[in-house]
């Protein structure tokens, strides 16, 4: 125990008399195992870590599977969910749930609120209770009696100031008055963050628009089970095969591929986040290359030092002390410096997690139960940290130990440093140069293009004008609009104000806007078209107000727009993209055609008064299915969730606050959600691309800045090794000039080496890196070309201050120590 207090008082001395160059290391671990670590918990807490619900293992979801339009998690039906609840074998419960939009009234003023009508049985089957209250029974999930209310934390906290006595309280959603039951916990949410959940009681005013009727094919309820104990997931997947077999003759064709799907809860939220999967993991492994630079530099310091040390090791071993205590003093010395380091790492590793939960995109996290509430730092992200600290600082005591080896040790007694250990330092460090330099190269390709993907992105062409569009978002509760005529006089009367308003140029409605998402989709029939390579092809609908085209910016390329004259009362009409007119009617005009929107309106043929651009509907960078638009007005259902779009010329903060008035003018218990400019909804389609820009952008510029750092180490260790040589080499002739040049020279040939490694791991990244990418080919050698310039520019610049060392150099002194 004496001796190990000796060698820590020992190794704090060491480090204390180079406080810079342990400063130097001790930063750049901490910054390495710190982002690694916090990494490492985050991927826990996406993929791995188990659901806030009991016994999470036995939850399952199910969905329904139409293998012939490639959706594998469509919704479920209220007719069939009523059907397996009644067929069940296999589940303790089944319950349901759908999202709903809200409008809580509150001392004068109305705003809009997310929620969900769920089953009675939904918290029963999560296994999951209130924290004030309670939740749903049984029997308010009936019309009549499911004008109750459970809320949220955040609803609870944000507006009712955390009061206990809220409960059995009334409160005003769509105008209609419900009582609170009770409160969930802190950051409790299933898919989606809510602010409220209602019974579902498949009420008309429950139903989702353009969906009147309970019949099989109109599908839009998220289903949950949880299994019977002793029931394994294999059992519940055949039962439900069993299940599939008999309600497929039952409701669909006989020659429908349709099939029920089951697929355990935690699986299924993964698979939500699939998407961003490829940018998650190309994240760590940009975070996993930046830890191998720091580990490589931090070696190339750790040698150095043990080289420069190896004459005073040597005396120790011929003054009696062992192999093994020379072995242990490392230890401590490399423990010491990681310890310190995983300390700050920590901190680092909390600031991380910090920033992660407001700056990664709401679309990675929306299905994370509690990612709102992760705490700074949590047992995995200690546990990873440490794992770090031991095996690296193990790493960095043993490998100089490892490489000078017993013998070569023994072999300096008398002298500082001996030819072969000279020789071992430099050729180690060389080849860590090259090792930075290879990393380097890859994740600065990587990174290029990326860049070049997201310029590419920005500039492609959505197919509308984005610029001066403001939008908002419009929901009616069915509690009061329960009639067409209702529905219509509302957004007729919305749009008339709305073009009133100075500052508006255009102004429309429309059912769902650009960028957002997908608009609904549906089968297209063609009567008559042998040659159309599909005779019912899918695409998207999309209900809209005469209006909307021109405030949308989307050019009309054959043919009208819509007039305020298509209504209910004139003939059908429709309008094209030139996508779905170049499939449907390839090398002729579409004008005049006739064309049935399945699903919605059975029967009723549409006249094609018009083509117009193709939009990109979900994203910049995502192709998109075609589009048809309708008029709102024709529809013998109107929906009653529509978004508007104005082309202002005045501050969009100024016409969204009248826009408000005007609305409440119109309806007091009616609000807007989600007013947006179109520019930043497009800006927003790309978070997910620009975050992974910026995260990559920075680890690539750490590990050019580090290898760079590598760089100089190795010419100054270069130079100082060699300084009686070069003395020599002065003395009989050589300019220093010359010195100087050969030393750079030599530098450089070790990162050309780095160069070439680097750029066969880059052409293989690059084919992974496909997926990423958006309007360029993954193969570009421009980009490698640029990229390798920069580092080895780069590269020679780092090499000239150290060599720059030569010019201090004097001959007579090298000639007197040879």
């Amino acid at each position: 125990m004496k001796g190990t207090f000796t060698d820590l008082r020992c190794g704090f001395r060491m480090l204390t008399r180079r406080p810079l160059m342990s400063l130097v290391i001790i930063t750049t671990f901490a910054l390495g195992i710190g982002a690694n670590g916090a990494l490492v918990s985050l991927l826990y807490a996406i993929f791995l870590k188990p659901l806030a619900f009991g016994d999470p293992n036995q939850l399952v979801q199910l969905a329904h599977v139409y293998p012939e339009f490639n959706l594998q998690r469509a919704p479920i039906s209220p007719r069939l969910y009523r059907e397996y609840e009644e067929r069940n074998r296999v589940f303790e419960s089944l319950s349901a749930s759908v999202s709903w939009q809200g409008h809580l009234s509150d001392d004068g003023e109305t705003t809009s609120i997310q929620g969900a009508l769920v089953s009675g049985n939904f918290f029963r089957t999560l296994k999951i209770s209130a924290e004030i209250g309670r939740t749903f029974v049984d029997e308010e999930d009936v019309p009549g009696n499911h004008r109750v209310v459970v809320i949220s934390h955040k609803l609870w906290r944000e507006r009712f100031a955390r009061s206990r006595s809220i409960i059995g309280e009334p409160i005003r959603i769509n105008g209609e008055s419900m009582e609170i039951l009770g409160v969930m916990p802190r950051g409790f949410k299933m898919t989606r963050q809510s602010d409220f959940w209602i019974p579902l009681a498949f009420t008309p005013e429950q139903r989702p628009s353009l969906m009147p009727e309970m019949e099989p094919h109109v599908e839009y309820l998220e289903v949950i089970g949880r299994l019977k104990p002793g029931i394994n997931f294999t059992g519940a997947q055949s039962a439900l095969a069993a299940l599939g077999d008999e309600l497929r003759s039952k409701f669909f064709s006989e020659d429908s591929r349709w099939r029920i799907n089951a697929i355990p809860l935690h699986e299924a939220l993964i698979t939500m986040r699939a998407e961003f999967r490829p940018s998650i993991m190309l994240v760590a492994i940009s975070t996993a290359v930046v830890l191998m630079v720091i580990f490589a530099n931090i070696a190339g310091f750790q040698l150095a030092r043990s080289i420069e040390r190896s004459g005073e090791w040597a005396m120790r071993i011929a003054l009696g002390s062992g192999y093994t205590r020379i072995v242990r003093q490392s230890l401590i010395e490399s423990a010491m410096l990681a310890t310190v380091g995983g300390i700050f790492g920590l901190l680092v590793a909390s600031w991380i997690r910090q920033l992660a939960v407001y700056r990664i995109p709401r679309e990675w996290t929306e299905s994370l139960p509690g990612w709102q509430q992760l705490a700074p730092l949590d047992s995995v992200t200690v546990m990873a940290i440490i794992g770090y600290t031991v095996v690296i600082s193990c790493l960095l005591g043993l490998l100089p130990l490892l490489r000078i080896g017993r013998h070569q040790l023994a072999k300096q007694i008398g002298c500082c440093r001996t030819k072969s250990s000279d020789q071992l330092s430099t050729c180690w460090h060389r080849w860590m140069v090259v090792s930075q330099v290879a990393l380097t190269l890859v994740l600065m390709s990587t990174t290029a293009l990326l860049l070049r993907s997201f310029l590419s992105a920005i500039k492609s062409d959505p197919g509308f004008d984005s610029a001066s569009v403001l939008t908002a978002q419009l929901n009616l509760p069915k509690s009061r609009y329960d009639s067409k005529a209702k529905v219509r006089a509302f957004y007729q009367a919305v749009e008339d104000r709305l073009m009133a308003l100075p500052g508006v140029t255009a102004g429309g409605l429309a059912t769902v806007i650009p960028l957002i998402g997908s608009a609904p989709t549906t089968l297209f029939s063609v009567l008559h078209r042998p040659h159309v390579a599909e005779s019912r092809p899918h695409g998207m609908l999309n209900p809209v107000s005469p209006g909307y085209l021109k405030a949308m910016g989307i050019p009309i390329l054959q043919g009208r727009p819509f007039h305020r004259a298509d209504d209910n009362t004139t003939t059908p009409v429709a309008i094209v993209d030139e996508k779905m007119a170049q499939l449907l009617w390839p090398h002729e005009s579409p004008i005049g055609k006739q064309v049935m929107v399945s699903g919605f309106e059975d029967g009723v043929q549409r006249t094609v008064i018009g083509v117009v651009r193709h939009i990109k509907q979900t994203g910049l960078d995502r192709p998109s299915k075609f589009l048809c638009y309708v008029p709102h007005s024709q529809l013998s259902l109107p929906t009653s969730s529509m978004y508007m779009a104005m082309r202002v010329t005045e501050n969009p903060a100024v016409i969204s606050r009248d826009l408000r008035r005007i609305i409440s003018d119109i309806d007091p218990y009616q609000s807007i959600a989600q007013v947006h400019t179109m520019d930043d909804i497009a800006n927003r389609s790309l978070g997910t691309r620009r975050l992974v820009l910026v995260l990559v952008l920075t680890f690539a510029g750490i590990t050019l800045g580090l290898a760079l750092l590598g760089i100089v180490g190795m010419i100054y260790h270069t130079v100082t090794q060699r300084t009686r040589e070069l003395g020599i080499r002065m003395a009989i002739g050589a300019t220093r000039t010359s010195l100087l040049t050969k030393v750079i020279f030599q530098g450089v040939q070790w990162v050309i080496i780095g160069i070439l490694v680097g750029l066969a791991g880059a052409l293989a990244a690059a084919r992974s890196l496909a997926v990423h990418l958006f309007g360029i080919r993954a193969i570009d050698p421009q980009t490698l070309a640029t990229v390798s310039a920069a580092i080895l520019v780069s590269a020679i610049i780092a090499c000239c201050p150290p060599a720059l060392r030569i010019l201090r150099i004097n001959p007579s002194n090298a000639l007197r120590h040879y």
